[in-house]
């Protein structure tokens, strides 16, 4: 486990997800049997799996995390608040004692050349032109998806990313909010976050 960020609000922590025995020796069985009952892909269950494992790693404690009304997770015993993501390879994970945040990532490997028109507003066609571009604007969209009560799926006009020196935002134009993006960028994945006090 790496920690990205951390700060008295949050902690944003990335890891590598491992293949389905590592789970059966550093989780309670209940976790595994639950997982097996619960997903059929083996991919979902490490995904599942790994996510409390990082859960306890940070807590302290073997919990699980419910969703609240707007389907945003958080501890189902400390309480703590939750962003989660997963590519095939990775995961990422932010706890928050309060306040609301929330946190993308994508693998370098995969292509959005081919659906950047479902998600890509006209503005950002001035800077974005090449799948690395896409790929940034589509994380940053589902960072401020998840961090946003009740938000909007329509990435394509609801969305309006900006990205230049390195500084990147997010303007949610239904109620013109404007969301600032902190990220990572490696030879592996992109991953961004973003969090707002209460």
């Amino acid at each position: 486990m790496e920690v990205i960020a951390k700060n008295e609000q949050y902690i944003l922590v990335w890891d590598k997800i491992n293949d389905l025995t590592y789970y059966r020796t550093h989780l309670p069985e209940t976790f595994f049997l639950q997982a097996q009952s619960s997903f059929k892909s083996h991919q979902r269950q490490r995904e599942w799996l790994h996510t409390h494992l990082l859960i306890h790693s940070l807590t302290g404690i073997y919990q699980s995390y419910r969703f609240n009304e707007w389907h945003k997770p958080f501890c189902s015993e400390t309480k703590h608040i939750l962003s989660i993501t997963h590519t095939e390879q990775y995961i990422a994970l932010m706890l928050m004692n309060s306040g609301r945040g929330g946190v993308d990532m994508e693998e370098t490997s995969r292509l959005f050349t081919k659906t950047a028109h479902k998600f890509v507003h006209a503005n950002e066609k001035k800077w974005a032109h090449e799948n690395g571009d896409y790929r940034k604007i589509w994380c940053f969209k589902e960072a401020v998806y998840k961090l946003i009560t009740d938000a909007s799926a329509d990435f394509k006009t609801h969305y309006i990313c900006s990205f230049n020196n390195d500084k990147a935002n997010v303007m949610y134009l239904p109620t013109s909010h404007q969301i600032k993006m902190e990220y990572v960028e490696n030879e592996n994945y992109f991953l961004t976050w973003c969090f707002e006090k209460e």
